[in-house]
């Protein structure tokens, strides 16, 4: 698998509120492409927790996805 799909903030945050739709869509990208994500959609990601429960939770869900960091924003 050596192609590489940079995803956004929107599908992520949409997947881990458990919105179908982009539940289905990240899936069917996991089957065809290396996922990955920017340094600034990480940082978005975890500026949006609340408390340290939901970093714990952002955690576990990125590590369920296997979101490579891209280098470049």
């Amino acid at each position: 698998m050596n192609n590489i799909i940079v995803v956004d903030t929107d599908i992520l945050i949409d997947s881990a509120r458990s919105i179908q739709v982009a539940i289905d869509k990240l899936e069917s990208l996991t089957n065809d492409y290396s996922i990955a994500i920017s340094i600034i959609t990480k940082i978005e990601l975890i500026v949006g927790c609340r408390n340290k429960n939901e970093l714990q939770n952002l955690e576990k869900f990125l590590r369920n996805y296997k979101l490579n960091l891209h280098p470049y924003p």
